[in-house]
């Protein structure tokens, strides 16, 4: 047995509540668009140590406001290699707020957004699975890298 429901309201109420239902979801989505633009851009990696800041040199990563990346990484040459290239996508959470990567091979990265710099936040799981195999726990590259927006 079916049964009707009868609302109480008018029908141009829930014309004008079902509009501005809509209107609030389309008002989110196009404020996650807006963040997602304010920090889309370049960045290049700099670092706290001066060698290693010299070594870093032309290092940048770039962040499409379509929620893809690409970096290109400057290594030493004495390993063999020039450059490093990645690239995945990306997404950005201001409650936080947080930037956090995913590279093509599927590796999460995270970032703290402070301004026009994003600062590298370490892995806790990645670093207790380390400290569990190798029984050392891991203190960081020590070379305080972080990328800073190129204007």
């Amino acid at each position: 047995m079916k049964r009707r429901i009868l609302s109480r309201l008018r029908p141009s109420y829930q014309l004008a509540l079902g509009a501005l239902l809509v209107g609030m979801v389309l008002g989110c989505t196009n404020d996650e668009a807006t963040q997602m633009n304010e920090v889309a851009g370049t960045y290049a990696m700099k670092s706290t140590d001066r060698f290693a800041n010299s070594l870093l040199d032309g290092s940048t990563m770039t962040l499409d406001a379509d929620g893809t990346w690409r970096s290109a990484t400057k290594v030493d040459p004495s390993l063999g290699t020039s450059w490093v290239r990645d690239s995945g996508t990306w997404a950005y959470r201001a409650e936080g707020p947080t930037l956090a990567l995913r590279s093509s091979e599927g590796q999460p990265t995270r970032f703290t957004v402070k301004g026009d710099t994003l600062f590298g936040v370490p892995d806790e799981q990645a670093a207790a699975l380390a400290e569990a195999v190798t029984g050392v726990k891991p203190e960081g590259s020590g070379v305080g890298a972080f990328y800073v927006r190129v204007r």
